[in-house]
């Protein structure tokens, strides 16, 4: 059952975190929301990226969400964060040959 606690909360914060964003693009323009929702989303999203991280979990969909939230906030050097820390983005694998045996 805790497993099915856990995903279910993850999934409400990512919806809960996707609206924020869909908010933002969608209703008219407004000064309060353009400066609230995009840091609850991203609150969000990160706690989703911790609870991933401790469970040994990596999605791309939640990367995907808090860069969204970043991008809005312009926060580029967080965003460059998250990627660097995706797996396999080390400078090691950056280094060899593709999978097309292309450098």
């Amino acid at each position: 059952q805790n497993a099915n606690q856990n995903f279910a909360f993850m999934l409400a914060t990512a919806w809960a975190s996707q609206s924020a964003l869909w908010q933002l693009a969608w209703l008219p323009e407004d000064e309060k929301r353009k400066a609230i929702l995009p840091r609850l989303a991203e609150s969000m999203a990160r706690r989703l990226v911790e609870k991933e991280e401790a469970l040994g979990q990596y999605s791309a969909e939640t990367r995907l969400l808090c860069l969204k939230a970043l991008e809005v906030q312009s926060k580029w050097e967080e965003m460059l964060q998250i990627v660097e820390a995706l797996p396999g983005s080390d400078n090691e694998k950056k280094n060899a040959p593709s999978e097309f045996g292309v450098p």
